[in-house]
Protein backbone atom coordinates (compact mmCIF):
# COMPACT_ATOMS: atom_id res chain seq x y z
CA UNK A 1 0.00 0.00 0.00
CA UNK A 2 1.23 3.58 -0.37
CA UNK A 3 0.61 5.83 2.32
CA UNK A 4 -0.30 9.45 0.85
CA UNK A 5 0.38 11.48 4.12
CA UNK A 6 4.00 12.04 3.16
CA UNK A 7 5.16 13.91 -0.01
CA UNK A 8 6.15 11.59 -2.90
CA UNK A 9 4.22 8.63 -1.23
CA UNK A 10 5.39 6.11 0.79
CA UNK A 11 5.43 2.30 0.14
CA UNK A 12 4.42 -0.47 3.08
CA UNK A 13 3.43 -3.80 3.29
CA UNK A 14 0.78 -3.79 5.44
CA UNK A 15 0.97 -6.31 8.34
CA UNK A 16 -1.35 -5.78 11.07
CA UNK A 17 -4.36 -3.38 11.17
CA UNK A 18 -6.77 -2.81 13.76
CA UNK A 19 -9.67 -0.01 14.47
CA UNK A 20 -8.89 1.75 11.13
CA UNK A 21 -4.92 1.96 11.79
CA UNK A 22 -2.71 0.01 9.69
CA UNK A 23 0.87 -1.22 10.65
CA UNK A 24 3.25 -1.07 7.43
CA UNK A 25 6.97 -2.01 6.55
CA UNK A 26 8.58 -0.23 3.86
CA UNK A 27 9.75 -2.97 0.90
CA UNK A 28 12.75 -4.96 1.62
CA UNK A 29 12.49 -4.08 5.70
CA UNK A 30 13.19 -1.82 7.88
CA UNK A 31 11.23 0.08 10.74
CA UNK A 32 7.66 -0.18 10.82
CA UNK A 33 5.12 2.74 10.63
CA UNK A 34 1.68 2.97 11.49
CA UNK A 35 -1.23 5.32 9.36
CA UNK A 36 -4.58 5.54 9.12
CA UNK A 37 -6.30 3.18 6.59
CA UNK A 38 -8.07 5.94 5.12
CA UNK A 39 -4.60 7.39 3.84
CA UNK A 40 -3.98 4.21 1.83
CA UNK A 41 -4.26 3.81 -1.76
CA UNK A 42 -3.27 0.68 -3.78
CA UNK A 43 0.12 1.59 -5.40
CA UNK A 44 0.63 2.57 -9.26
CA UNK A 45 2.48 0.28 -11.77
CA UNK A 46 5.63 2.51 -11.47
CA UNK A 47 5.46 2.29 -8.21
CA UNK A 48 4.85 -1.68 -8.11
CA UNK A 49 8.62 -1.86 -10.31
CA UNK A 50 10.01 0.74 -7.39
CA UNK A 51 8.17 -1.66 -4.81
CA UNK A 52 9.63 -5.21 -6.93
CA UNK A 53 13.06 -3.50 -7.29
CA UNK A 54 13.69 -2.65 -3.14
CA UNK A 55 12.55 -5.77 -2.29
CA UNK A 56 13.86 -8.29 -4.75
CA UNK A 57 17.63 -10.18 -3.06
CA UNK A 58 20.70 -9.00 -5.87
CA UNK A 59 22.33 -12.43 -6.01
CA UNK A 60 26.10 -12.75 -7.69
CA UNK A 61 26.54 -13.49 -10.84
CA UNK A 62 29.03 -15.04 -12.95
CA UNK A 63 29.57 -15.47 -16.73
CA UNK A 64 29.16 -19.11 -17.71
CA UNK A 65 31.28 -20.59 -19.72
CA UNK A 66 31.78 -19.88 -24.05
CA UNK A 67 28.21 -18.77 -23.72
CA UNK A 68 29.11 -15.13 -21.84
CA UNK A 69 25.52 -15.53 -20.19
CA UNK A 70 25.06 -14.35 -16.63
CA UNK A 71 24.07 -17.48 -14.39
CA UNK A 72 23.44 -17.31 -10.41
CA UNK A 73 27.14 -18.00 -8.30
CA UNK A 74 26.25 -20.75 -6.27
CA UNK A 75 29.62 -20.89 -4.27
CA UNK A 76 30.16 -18.62 -1.44
CA UNK A 77 32.51 -15.48 -1.23
CA UNK A 78 35.09 -15.98 1.28
CA UNK A 79 37.10 -12.71 2.28
CA UNK A 80 40.35 -14.04 3.98
CA UNK A 81 42.96 -12.05 5.41
CA UNK A 82 46.60 -12.26 4.56
CA UNK A 83 49.45 -12.32 7.50
CA UNK A 84 51.41 -9.75 5.85
CA UNK A 85 49.45 -7.02 7.18
CA UNK A 86 49.22 -8.46 10.72
CA UNK A 87 50.63 -6.27 13.54
CA UNK A 88 53.40 -7.40 15.56
CA UNK A 89 52.39 -7.71 19.31
CA UNK A 90 54.51 -4.19 21.40
CA UNK A 91 57.65 -5.91 23.30
CA UNK A 92 56.52 -6.66 27.17
CA UNK A 93 52.97 -5.90 26.23
CA UNK A 94 50.82 -8.67 27.83
CA UNK A 95 47.17 -7.66 26.09
CA UNK A 96 49.25 -7.34 22.75
CA UNK A 97 50.40 -10.68 23.28
CA UNK A 98 46.93 -12.63 24.21
CA UNK A 99 45.29 -10.76 21.65
CA UNK A 100 48.26 -12.12 19.26
CA UNK A 101 47.63 -15.79 20.52
CA UNK A 102 43.68 -15.41 20.50
CA UNK A 103 44.34 -14.16 17.06
CA UNK A 104 46.23 -17.66 15.92
CA UNK A 105 43.96 -19.27 17.85
CA UNK A 106 41.10 -18.31 15.84
CA UNK A 107 42.71 -18.96 12.01
CA UNK A 108 42.86 -22.32 12.86
CA UNK A 109 41.21 -25.29 13.74
CA UNK A 110 37.76 -26.66 11.65
CA UNK A 111 35.96 -23.48 12.17
CA UNK A 112 38.24 -20.50 11.30
CA UNK A 113 36.45 -17.15 12.48
CA UNK A 114 38.47 -14.78 10.28
CA UNK A 115 36.37 -11.65 11.45
CA UNK A 116 37.17 -12.09 15.10
CA UNK A 117 40.95 -12.85 14.16
CA UNK A 118 40.83 -9.12 12.50
CA UNK A 119 39.05 -7.97 15.45
CA UNK A 120 41.69 -9.17 17.26
CA UNK A 121 44.69 -7.18 14.87
CA UNK A 122 42.95 -4.08 15.35
CA UNK A 123 42.91 -4.00 19.20
CA UNK A 124 46.49 -4.70 19.03
CA UNK A 125 46.92 -2.08 16.45
CA UNK A 126 45.08 0.61 18.15
CA UNK A 127 46.22 -0.70 21.89
CA UNK A 128 47.88 2.62 23.91
CA UNK A 129 52.04 1.76 24.41
CA UNK A 130 53.04 5.70 24.98
CA UNK A 131 51.74 7.38 27.94
CA UNK A 132 48.20 9.30 27.70
CA UNK A 133 48.69 12.82 26.16
CA UNK A 134 46.21 13.92 28.82
CA UNK A 135 47.12 13.03 32.40
CA UNK A 136 43.95 11.67 34.43
CA UNK A 137 42.67 13.50 36.83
Amino acid sequence: MIDTRFSGARAGRVTAHEAGTVRLVPPGGGGWWHAPGDGLRPPTPEEWERIRVLSTPVRPLRLDGDAHQLRPDPRPVVLTAGTDADPAPAEGCTPCALLARRRAELREGPAPDWSAATDCSVEIRNHPHAPPKLPRP
